[in-house]
């Protein structure tokens, strides 16, 4: 009897450990992503390299490897960026993928390093992404190669896309001025869950 009892306060120990770390993440995530909104690059930092110390799963990892990716590129650190968004990446199943191969792409484009950056981009193009940025930029690196036919092809796509957009009421660049710079300037994107 008292092994039995003494067996349900060790389950239910071990219950309510795990719920209390779930909730303990999840305010860690959401103070991270509180960092990145408002800015504080590294304080994030310093958080996030905390807890890659702990044991996490992969796609947790993943996660973190991509918001330390997403700081040091707006901290200007892009080599170390471009090695966390690298590392993000390693997780197949990771949800920020299409993010990531596109952050990269821009933090590549950043660099001048035109052929790497396309090659992100057009992993992107396989996985039949749509998305404004990453045809823009892809006219951009046919542009700056003198691939002009190329890089036409890439405008009409991406004026079609947004003439899509104009078309379901969603806003378009010439709308909004937020998306216009994050079009033109590359800023890397990340959205907080």
């Amino acid at each position: 009897m008292t092994i039995v009892i003494i067996s349900i306060i060790l389950i239910l120990g071990i219950i309510l450990f795990a719920i209390l770390s779930k909730k303990f993440s999840l305010k860690v995530d959401e103070k991270i992503d509180r960092y990145i909104r408002n800015a504080k690059y590294d304080k994030a930092i310093s958080i996030i390299k905390e807890q890659l110390q702990k044991t996490l799963s992969t796609q947790e990892q993943s996660t973190l490897h991509y918001k330390l990716g997403v700081c040091y590129e707006n901290n200007g650190n892009y080599a170390y960026s471009i090695v966390e968004y690298k590392t993000a990446l390693l997780d197949s199943d990771t949800e920020h993928k299409k993010d990531i191969h596109l952050a990269l792409g821009n933090t590549l484009l950043k660099l001048d390093k035109k052929e790497e950056a396309l090659a992100q981009y057009l992993i992107l193009l396989e996985q039949q992404v749509i998305d404004e940025e990453l045809y823009l930029n892809i006219a951009k690196i046919y542009y700056k190669t003198a691939n002009y036919d190329l890089s036409l092809q890439y405008l009409k796509r991406l004026e079609k896309i947004a003439s899509k957009m104009t078309s379901k009421g969603k806003k378009t660049p010439q709308d909004e001025p937020a998306l216009s710079e994050k079009m033109f300037h590359c800023r890397p994107r990340y959205t907080a869950h």
